[in-house]
């Protein structure tokens, strides 16, 4: 620093007298406010100290030991590290011309260093005649502490050059220091050159320790030991070196061998030695090496003299999770740091203590203890863990207060970041998140988590590309969390970015668990031919991976591909986990395969999962019922070691599966006989049976249960199975109460409704029902559009169809849910908007056979008949083969159309060629053609061949035309069948009055 920042303007110095140290003492008073920051008294003191010291020289020639005695004054006044002091001597040397004397040019740039003032130490430096290399090392071990390392090498150039001066090992200590604060591992290949050409290595063991440590920090672990091996002397410092450098490396084992090696060479361990060795147990989990290392500690009795080690040793047995050893350690150090609470804080943090670790913050307070950022980390992370949503914002304003710049921090700010994503203050996360200086892929992945954990996704997304732009490489732990982000949204083209993004640095071969996220990624977005290429470069493949594709297959209703890879997962000998088996046990449902379901229950009782695991035991009991083997269901549960109310809840649900609803509730009631507490899940399979087999006092018995159990308000699905039995009942005033009760309504209660005012063919209430679920924020499911568009088919609400098709694009329903789509594209052939409906029709990615009936039912509602005929060519063209709904459309549209041939052909080609039984509807249809072709005779063959039922519509279609045709006698007997089927229909009645009156003489008409 120039002497004008001292003094002003005026750089003058001049030999001490009684005026000239006045002088002095004004020009220092004068620049006291702006440059000193001691205390003025002191100060003066100290100035009349420098006055008496020097006037004791003034009168002395320049002999060796005046410049003694001008030594010592330096050495005194250069502890005070005064910057205007020093000057002063600074002045007086150069004014008597010493500036250049080794020793005292020496002493000068020492002191300029210890002030800060590197321009000045260089200028001295310059004014030395001969610097020696005690003053060459001062500069360069001076640069590197101000942090100029690149000064330190240009210096340490001009050195070499230098004639008769060489680097000694302090020079060097310096300079290796300075390469790794460069980065520069050239400079320090360089340097090892050096060291080695002169000799230093054998010479000075401070050197190779160095030099051992620096080639550590790089690294280069086999480098390193290549230099220590080759140590002519080996003692403490450079083992420690070597020591340190693996435990620090993750190599705990190693560290601890060689630890091992030092003792049976003789040399003991010092305090740094043993902290070393204690954090290598810790990176290896050794709790055992840890316990001897102490024991051999407390013999030496280190763990009282040197703080450090005891500081460790807390630190270690909190990372062990021995948790009460680390406060015993604790509580006998003879003093305790920061460290020492930090440690103990840590601990109690890491292993879900937090309360433990909040009352070790208190105490640290009360105590009086400084808290540095890293103990701020730890409370907030408590905080975090534990909820404390009061005392994390409490310590976040003690943060602010103690030091702004401290929540800047990368510790204090990541700590900061996750806690408020924890809360869910995700905008108070993004604040702090703002703020910091320096942002690391740790400190985003906490605010990417936060997003994704909160259903902000696409926040998530954004950082995640605004971290690439400011150049932070995404870690694994970036990667999971964006795929997961992309799986909630169903956002496939950005899962398929970040996916190309992890090839390109090869993370799924490097790790497992990013591989089986991809892996899941697509199979959740049906993409099994990239999930299996995925899951063919995976290092390790455990059952998770294997339970995603078998869980891909089935979603994609490839269920044989499913029990193929739980064969090849077995094949391979990886033990399925539970839910691997129960995805396989689902895949045999589908397929009907027993014989494989009895292999897999036979697997499953072998590798021992059937009795610890409920949820595949019930499974199992589940899928043996939907495969009609109820007796097996009814085997596996009575073999059960142990039955609970889950048990007998899946047995509850296996009758009901099978329509055994009287089966089900006498489960029910033997379950509660046996004193277990019905679950409320088996209640909603019970108001269904209830419902089902229209038993309303049933319903009314387990309705009164379930309020005095306090089910009611605790279940959802409960409240939503009330409303769908008494919906089912026709009760819809009882429905609609316990509707209005249920505290939070889902999707599910408003269908149960719905369908229930469809049923009843209320259709004015269902479309009312829709619009309050939407003003509520409540999105319709398939079967609330299926109910709603229904309700405006049958009401002709052809405006209220439109925008209810318009939500049904915007929700995407028209590309995943076939039978909205279907019933769509009925709404509009129906009501005569056949061009929409065909418009619709084409849209398909997927033409079933629904689909194709739908629009031919419309076009026979607009009397297309002939139009109707070609779309039924055109589907079995596609090779789809129609059902009895098809042939019920076929056979009406051919009767208003007149085809009375196609109608026989259709009608005989439906159970010869497809094997369908006609059913009544069909009847209907292709007696009228008979009637209308005047073929009596063989309708009424035909109608006497129809199998048992009620067939009442077919007799009156026959007495309808028996005016017209005069035939009395047939009239007579199909009255007397209508009325024998329906002793109410009063058309009947109707038709006969046409038939009387077409009689023409009296004993016909008194016959009928």
């Amino acid at each position: 620093m120039p002497l004008s920042r001292i003094f002003g303007s005026s750089r003058w110095i001049q030999l001490p007298s009684a005026h000239g140290f006045h002088a002095l003492e004004v020009g220092v008073i004068r620049n006291y406010g702006t440059h000193s920051k001691g205390n003025l008294k002191r100060d003066m003191q100290e100035l009349r100290g420098i006055e008496e010291d020097l006037q004791s020289l003034q009168e002395n020639s320049l002999s060796q030991s005046s410049v003694g005695n001008l030594a010592l004054i330096v050495k005194k006044y250069r502890k005070g590290k005064e910057l205007h002091f020093g000057f002063l001597l600074h002045g007086y040397i150069c004014k008597v011309g010493l500036e250049g004397h080794s020793l005292l040019g020496n002493l000068l740039v020492q002191m300029m260093i210890d002030m800060g003032s590197m321009l000045d130490a260089r200028k001295t430096f310059d004014m030395m005649v001969t610097p020696n290399e005690w003053s060459w090392t001062s500069l360069i071990n001076g640069y590197v502490k101000c942090g100029k390392p690149e000064n330190a090498f240009l210096l340490y150039n001009e050195m070499l050059s230098s004639a008769f001066v060489y680097p000694t090992g302090h020079t060097y200590l310096a300079l290796l220091k300075a390469c790794y604060m460069l980065k520069d591992l050239e400079k320090g290949l360089g340097l090892h050159t050096d060291i080695a050409r002169m000799g230093l290595l054998e010479k000075d063991s401070f050197v190779g320790s160095a030099l051992v440590d620096m080639y550590i920090k790089f690294g280069l672990i086999a480098k390193a030991q290549e230099v220590f091996d080759n140590l002519s002397s080996k003692d403490v410092v450079s083992w420690t070196a070597l020591i340190a450098g693996y435990s620090e490396s993750g190599y705990g084992e190693e560290a601890l061998k060689l630890l091992e090696d030092m003792q049976l060479g003789g040399i003991a361990p010092d305090a740094v030695t043993y902290v070393c060795g204690l954090k290598a147990s810790t990176v290896m989990d050794s709790v055992i090496k840890g316990l001897e290392l102490h024991g051999e500690i407390e013999r030496r009795g280190l763990m009282h003299k040197d703080l450090p080690i005891g500081n460790t040793l807390v630190d270690m047995y909190a990372k062990f999770g021995m948790l009460s050893q680390a406060q015993e350690v604790f509580d006998r150090l003879p003093l305790h740091d920061v460290v020492s609470w930090t440690a103990l804080i840590a601990g109690y943090t890491e292993h879900s203590q937090e309360e433990e670790a909040l009352e070790c913050f208190r105490k640290m307070q009360q105590m009086g203890f400084f808290v540095n950022a890293v103990t701020f980390a730890c409370v907030l992370r408590a905080c975090g863990n534990s909820k404390c949503i009061e005392q994390g914002e409490e310590i976040h304003s003690m943060i602010r207060k103690r030091d702004p710049q401290l929540e800047n921090d990368v510790y204090v700010g990541c700590a900061l970041v996750d806690m408020y994503s924890k809360f869910g203050f995700i905008s108070k996360a993004q604040q702090v998140f703002e703020k910091l200086a320096s942002r690391t892929v740790f400190t985003w992945n906490m605010l990417i988590t936060g997003y994704v954990e909160h259903g902000q996704c696409e926040d998530a997304l954004i950082c995640l590309e605004l971290m690439k732009l400011e150049s932070v490489s995404p870690d694994n732990v970036t990667h999971i969390t964006g795929l997961k982000a992309c799986g909630i949204l169903g956002t496939i083209s950005k899962g398929v970015q970040i996916h190309a993004e992890i090839e390109i640095n090869r993370l799924p071969q490097s790790d497992a668990v990013v591989g089986s996220v991809v892996l899941d990624m697509y199979t959740r977005f049906g993409l099994l031919e990239k999930a299996h290429q995925v899951f063919q470069k995976l290092p390790v493949r455990e059952a998770p991976s294997w339970t995603s594709l078998i869980s891909g297959h089935i979603e994609l209703e490839q269920a044989d591909l499913a029990i193929d890879c739980f064969e090849y997962m077995q094949h391979e000998g990886v033990a399925p986990d539970s839910m691997a088996v129960i995805c396989s046990l689902k895949a045999c449902a589908i397929l009907g395969a027993v014989d494989k379901l009895q292999l897999i229950h036979a697997e499953v009782e072998r590798i021992g999962i059937f009795e610890h695991d409920h949820a595949v035991r019930n499974n199992l009991i589940s899928f043996y019922a939907k495969l009609d083997r109820l007796d097996i269901a009814k085997e596996v549960f009575e073999n059960l070691s142990s039955q609970d109310a889950t048990s007998w809840t899946s047995l509850v649900a296996a009758y009901a599966d099978q329509g055994q609803d009287e089966a089900a509730l006498d489960c029910f009631y033997r379950m509660q006989m046996l004193g277990f507490s019905a679950p409320g899940a088996s209640y909603v399979i019970i108001l269904k049976a209830c419902g089902s087999i229209g038993d309303i006092a049933k319903g009314y018995k387990f309705h009164t249960e379930i309020e005095l159990r306090g089910l009611f308000e605790s279940e959802l699905a409960i409240g939503n199975g009330l409303v769908s039995m008494y919906a089912n009942f026709g009760m819809l005033q009882l429905a609609r109460q316990v509707f209005n009760r249920v505290a939070v309504k889902n999707e599910v209660s408003w269908a149960a409704l719905i369908a229930g005012y469809v049923q009843s063919e209320e259709y004015e209430e269902v479309l009312k029902c829709y619009e309050s679920m939407l003003s509520m924020g409540i999105f319709p499911d398939s079967i609330i559009f299926y109910g709603c568009l229904k309700a405006c088919i049958c009401s002709g609400a052809m405006d209220k169809g439109v925008g209810i098709h318009t939500e049904i694009e915007r929700l995407g329903f028209i590309e995943r849910d076939p039978m909205v789509a279907t019933t769509v594209i009925y709404m509009y052939a129906k009501c005569g908007y056949l061009p929409r409906a065909l418009e619709m029709f084409d849209r398909l990615t997927v033409q079933d056979v629904a689909s194709w009936t739908a629009l031919m039912g419309g076009y026979v509602q607009s009397g297309q008949g002939a139009d109707v005929l070609a779309f039924f060519g055109k589907m079995l063209d596609k090779g789809l083969q129609p059902d009895a709904v098809t042939f019920v459309i076929l056979l009406n549209a051919c009767s208003k159309a007149g085809l009375y041939e196609k109608s026989e052909v259709l009608f005989e080609a439906m159970s010869k060629d497809y094997g369908i039984a006609p059913v009544h509807e069909h009847y209907n249809y292709i007696v009228n053609v008979l009637v209308c072709k005047g073929h009596i005779s063989e309708a009424t063959t035909l109608m006497k061949k129809m199998p048992t039922g009620r067939h009442s519509e077919t007799w009156q279609i026959l007495l309808a035309t028996c005016r017209s045709m005069e035939n009395f006698n047939l009239g007579k007997e199909a009255f007397d069948q209508v009325l024998g089927l329906d002793k109410t229909s009063t058309i009947a009645y109707v038709y006969l009055s046409h038939l009387l009156a077409a009689a023409k003489d009296g004993d016909t008409a008194r016959c009928l």
